[in-house]
């Protein structure tokens, strides 16, 4: 049986662990600093609120089954299509953001548990990976759509250089540095989650899963993650967006011969600047309030505890409503696939047109060829 251990520790020491679990079911010592709110409030409806919060949770978490769908589709897409795909690496970079965000929905089973029973019964273990997958979503996906944002940037700003990095081959290498990135920043989540025992009212106990780094570097860590797992991608992504942006509409002032060529990539592009965009409208709320609790003396009241609510479905959300928006762009890159298909298909019968044109001519006129050799 995994070993539970007191704590005891201040309130800084839960900033990255669910408030809404605070809230709900007593999951961190911030719960002490609400303590008479969740008297007054929840006590009275915690039945009501329960079952609120966790039809929220059952919701988001219906998205999972979404994700793996649109895995599913792609990853045959790209088993089948592989050699004549349009954009392989997009698909390739689709296909491991839905498989993302179907581990990060792969946990609310078990927070919807700890809401309903208001303790954590899934062991230590259990406890390191709901952590893990949880803040998955705030480091690999930014990373991911990162590398994304730079592929679009290579083929609207550069598209004659640097043609090595729209293959697979170069997807895979950047989403094996991005996973690799992601280990080595959230391995601190992993080593101080653990499952502890928090004393309650009435001398009452309860096991729950926390993040419990006992030390003052709570807020180094928080703004360790925020600087290399969200600004920094974020000003990526400003500075590459900001150069497509420009580069299309110099392109709009000229005449160019291959103009459908260049709606495919403003369209393609367009889908995956809104990916990027509902991202960090999602996930924004999230780093603000957890800045605004670290660095700030902030007088809590209920209305603090439904925006951290807020903040967390808004972050799940995210998740959730991915698919659809992966939906939309693959749909564009099979369209434009077909496109490409069907062009290959018409200049490959023109060419077989003309030589059999050119062979009947020559079986027709021998002797005019004959006489135009000797000339020559």
């Amino acid at each position: 049986m995994d070993q539970q251990r007191p704590v005891s520790f201040r309130l800084r020491n839960v900033l990255l662990s669910s408030v809404l679990d605070c809230w709900s079911s007593i999951n961190c010592p911030l719960f002490w600093h609400l303590a008479p709110i969740y008297r007054r409030y929840l006590t009275r409806h915690s039945l009501s609120v329960k079952i609120i919060i966790s039809s929220i949770y059952l919701v988001l978490s219906l998205a999972f089954f979404c994700n793996v769908a649109v895995t599913v589709i792609v990853g045959n897409i790209l088993i089948k299509a592989h050699g004549t795909l349009a954009h392989p690496q997009m698909f390739v970079y689709i296909l491991f953001l839905s498989m993302v965000d179907a581990l990060v929905l792969m946990h609310l089973p078990l927070v919807i548990v700890d809401i309903i029973t208001n303790k954590w019964a899934f062991g230590r273990v259990m406890c390191k990976v709901y952590w893990t997958l949880e803040n998955i979503g705030k480091v690999l996906s930014t990373f991911v759509l990162t590398a994304v944002s730079a592929d679009r940037y290579l083929v609207v700003c550069h598209p004659n250089r640097f043609v090595w990095m729209h293959t697979v081959r170069a997807a895979m290498l950047m989403l094996f540095g991005s996973t690799t990135a992601t280990i080595l920043l959230l391995y601190p989540i992993y080593v101080h989650s653990d499952v502890v025992i928090i004393q309650l009212i009435q001398n009452e106990t309860v096991a729950k899963c926390v993040f419990a780094w006992e030390s003052d570097n709570e807020c180094k860590f928080v703004l360790y993650i925020f600087s290399l797992g969200y600004f920094t991608p974020l000003c990526l992504k400003a500075y590459f967006y900001t150069n497509i942006i420009l580069s299309i509409r110099r392109s709009s002032k000229v005449i160019r011969m291959n103009t459908g060529r260049e709606r495919q990539i403003r369209k393609l592009t367009f889908r995956v600047l809104t990916l990027v965009v509902f991202y960090f409208f999602c996930w924004t709320p999230y780093w603000t309030i957890t800045f605004l609790i670290c660095y700030t003396e902030i007088q809590f009241s209920k209305w603090w505890v439904v925006g951290f609510y807020s903040v967390y479905v808004l972050a799940y959300l995210n998740s959730a409503i991915n698919p659809l928006l992966y939906a939309l762009l693959n749909m564009e890159l099979r369209r434009q696939h077909s496109f490409v298909s069907q062009r290959n298909s018409r200049l490959g019968y023109e060419r077989t047109r003309l030589f059999v044109e050119s062979n009947e001519f020559h079986n027709s006129h021998p002797q005019t060829s004959s006489q135009e050799s000797d000339h020559f």
